[in-house]
């Protein structure tokens, strides 16, 4: 098709249509600014907020942390010591090996041992609990003289109905060590 305008209108419509195309593209990309910035608008108030609430939180820390650091690490001392008390390990006077080996060395062939319970007390010092069986008194009370004779043990408890029977005594003493 043969275009039957004259060069100069035919140059004023081209001009007139990009000015058109640049003005609706201008008009596109306008509002497409506007919509993206519409979008953004909630997330740009919410971290403003955030902002503010952790620059008020950091404020108060900061303020509890100047006024209380001394009774803090006052406390955490004190806590970290006690702890350091508890964990202490302090060595017995006497092992337990030892304390066990000293009531073997003082039983004879007539006194059998068939339980020990060995307890620390809180000031340090152990409690033994021994029980058995005695051929007959004289044994029994044998062993708990030669208990009261180790270095290790402070006093030795055996109670009067252990001589009840005369043979076979089912026994149990009770032994302080240091």
């Amino acid at each position: 098709m043969a275009n039957l305008l004259p060069k100069s209108e035919q140059d004023n419509l081209a001009h007139e249509y990009r000015l058109r195309f640049a003005a609706v593209a201008l008009l596109l990309f306008g509002s497409l600014g506007t919509v993206a910035l519409a979008a953004l608008i909630p997330s740009l108030f919410l971290s403003h907020q955030k902002e503010v609430v952790i620059a008020k939180t950091f404020d108060t820390l900061s303020q509890d942390n100047t006024l209380d650091s001394k009774n803090k690490l006052e406390d955490v001392l004190v806590a970290a010591g006690k702890e350091i008390k508890a964990l202490k390990f302090s060595s017995p006077a006497v092992s337990v090996y030892s304390l066990i080996n000293d009531v073997i060395r003082a039983k004879s062939g007539n006194i059998k041992v068939s339980g020990i319970r060995v307890t620390k007390n809180q000031n340090g010092s152990h409690s033994i609990a021994l029980i058995g069986q005695a051929k007959d008194r004289d044994s029994l009370v044998a062993f708990s003289k030669a208990l009261e004779q180790e270095k290790d043990f402070t006093k030795v408890t055996v109670p009067v109905s252990n001589f009840v029977d005369s043979s076979n005594i089912n026994y149990s003493i009770t032994v302080d060590a240091i």
